[in-house]
């Protein structure tokens, strides 16, 4: 929840006054007679006057003239025009009830102050979720400071540390220069250091039980880079590099068994050897989207490339090739949207490699496949396709309703239409501004309902 206390609208009453209800209590009895009696020559008077000023402000018209009748539309435009104003005479501006009104200001002032500590702004604010997907909620502090213009900074320093209950933590901190060579080019440098301490692991393949889910954690610290250049105002192309060092354990969930118990190094690959990475790689990017955070309209379009090596070849090493459509076609006026995303994480391991299942694909989460367990199937490839049908219920509330359909496969040779898992649901968004920072999802699949609280808006 937001810091910042929402702040009434409503004009405060001056220090020391009283109510009228409560100074009617002191001296208006002693002098009603009085003010009977001056109102019985006060108000006549002042209907006069009112009178004689309606007939002094009124035009002269002759006596016998009768108004016009009004003249038929005879063009196609008179007759919209003549319909427009029908409505407009007919149209009453909506009021909403006073403890409505109130409550409607509270989250939208509550809203706001949510949506500006979760989307950058300078200074000290708190920091909600950053998590993987599946952890509990997790809170932390973080601090953002921008040098130049503060809507167009020259740079940008984000660093905020969060942790769970369950001792899942992270810590990151991050400079990104997006306007350099005169808004032409973009570099961003990014630490961090993270615990996860359950995540689930139901074993490899599409045809994974859920009987079998197992827990375990990762601890990881690396080092990230990403830069590039803005091509066109839509466009943007670059390169990506990180070094990666990780570790697996048990989960510390007390009421699933961990994964080195269950699974063999068959069925988990790289469950046994703790080992680093080095990643490079580039992307290409289109950005069509009115507004990314929130978009109406448009469309988003990415590609991007890894090579993937473990610190010795023997402990894994792939290239991997990522893919993410977005499609918003928005009616009537813009209140109704349909939205569609498909998204496809295809690996091909070096010779005499593999790769390690905790980086390869997976499905199962507030993601993707809403209706499954995080991390519900892992795999060397994945696809998925999301549509979504959203409309505004009230200026603070979005509604939608949404279908998602995903598998994950071993080889690309081997893909088919067997296996594709499927759930439908329907969600909540919370709105402040241009953004809808939270969102309840509730998903429906064969394995049950999952319920999921994202205080994000990556789709």
């Amino acid at each position: 929840m937001p810091t910042t206390l929402p702040v009434s609208t409503r004009a405060a009453r001056p220090a020391g006054a009283m109510p009228w209800s409560a100074a009617s209590a002191f001296g208006v009895r002693s002098g009603r007679a009085l003010l009977r009696a001056r109102m019985l020559f006060v108000l006549p008077a002042l209907a006069a006057l009112l009178a004689a000023r309606s007939l002094a402000q009124a035009p002269a018209q002759p006596a016998m003239d009768e108004p016009d009748p009004p003249q038929e539309p005879q063009t196609r435009a008179e007759v919209i025009e003549a319909a427009r104003n029908i409505r407009v005479s007919h149209f009453h501006p909506h009021h909403l009830n006073p403890v409505v009104n109130a409550a409607e200001q509270f989250v939208s002032h509550g809203l706001a102050a949510w949506n500006a500590s979760q989307n950058g702004v300078h200074g000290l604010s708190l920091n909600v979720g950053g998590l993987s997907i599946g952890s509990q909620i997790a809170l932390g502090p973080e601090y953002v400071l921008k040098a130049g213009d503060y809507y167009q900074p020259q740079l940008i320093w984000d660093t905020y540390a969060v942790a769970a209950t369950d001792k899942s933590y992270r810590i990151q901190s991050g400079v990104l220069l997006p306007r350099l060579a005169k808004g032409r080019a973009f570099f961003g440098l990014n630490a961090y250091r993270y615990e996860y301490t359950r995540l689930n692991y139901f074993g490899p393949g599409p045809d994974s039980v859920q009987s079998g889910v197992s827990n375990y954690s990762q601890r990881e610290s690396g080092v990230e880079v990403r830069g590039g250049i803005i091509a066109h105002r839509h466009l943007r192309t670059g390169f990506t590099g990180s070094y990666r060092a990780i570790a697996i354990g048990p989960g510390t969930s007390a009421n699933l068994p961990p994964t080195d118990a269950i699974y063999t190094v068959a069925t988990a690959r790289g469950i046994d050897r703790q080992t680093s990475f080095l990643t490079g790689g580039f992307f290409f990017e289109y950005e069509g989207r009115d507004q990314p955070t929130d978009p109406h309209h448009g469309a988003y379009f990415q590609a991007a490339f890894q090579n993937v090596n473990g610190r010795r070849r023997a402990l894994g090493g792939f290239n991997q090739y990522d893919f993410d459509a977005q499609l918003y076609i928005p009616f009537w006026n813009h209140r109704r949207i349909i939205a569609f995303r498909g998204r496809a994480s295809l690996t091909d391991p070096h010779q005499n490699t593999f790769v390690p299942f905790y980086l390869g694909p997976h499905l199962g989460g507030s993601d993707d496949l809403r209706g499954f367990s995080s991390f519900r199937f892992h795999d060397q490839n994945s696809v998925i396709a999301t549509a979504e049908y959203r409309w505004t219920v009230m200026p603070l509330l979005d509604m939608t309703l949404f279908a998602d359909a995903g598998k994950v496969f071993h080889d690309v040779d081997n893909m088919s239409s067997a296996h594709f898992m499927s759930d439908i649901g329907f969600g909540f968004r919370a709105r402040s501004g241009n953004s809808a920072p939270i969102k309840l999802d509730v998903g429906i699949s064969r394995e049950g309902v999952q319920v999921w609280l994202i205080f994000s808006n990556p789709f």
